[in-house]
């Protein structure tokens, strides 16, 4: 089988299998949290409720609270508006806190409450477990295979990026 070929039907497919399971990872990492957190009604409408991005922006807020708008479209790589309208969401659901601080009244902050802790907490957990199976299936490469596939999969997002953007 020529190289082509063989793309086409050992590789190809389980990219765009990997590719399209994550980006339904949402709706995955949200039923595995209602399983974890108190399977209330409440818990599940709120879950229901919040996309990928913003149990990531209220992970990067744990991580880095207090932390103001700017620095989260910096982290999280994405515009400010679509901070601004992650923000108001997770503080509708009282996930986290916006204030100014008394030396700076032009900056907007934010915060985790104790539910936003909560919720953080559950989602860190899902990606550490995560981490340690990923770990488990990465162990039988050498870093000299692992460097071959980083290379590999960049080069096929440019070749993607280039013809599709």
């Amino acid at each position: 089988m020529d190289k082509i070929n063989y793309f086409q039907k050992e590789i190809e497919p389980t990219l765009l299998q990997i590719a399209a399971t994550t980006a339904g990872n949402s709706s995955f990492e949200q039923e595995w949290l209602v399983q974890h957190l108190n399977k209330t009604p409440q818990w599940q409408h709120v879950l229901k409720n919040l996309p990928l991005l913003s149990l990531h922006t209220l992970a990067d807020i744990g991580q880095n609270q207090p932390i103001n708008g700017t620095e989260l479209t910096t982290h999280l790589q994405v515009s400010k508006g679509a901070i601004s309208k992650t923000v108001t969401k997770l503080i509708k659901y009282e996930l986290i806190t916006r204030f100014q601080r008394t030396d700076n009244r032009k900056e907007v902050y934010y915060s985790l409450t104790t539910k936003g802790q909560q919720l953080n907490r559950a989602h860190q957990q899902l990606h550490n477990e995560l981490n340690v199976k990923m770990q488990r299936l990465l162990v039988d490469y050498n870093q000299a295979e692992l460097a071959l596939i980083a290379k590999f999969v960049k080069q096929i997002q440019a070749l993607h990026a280039e013809n599709f953007n």
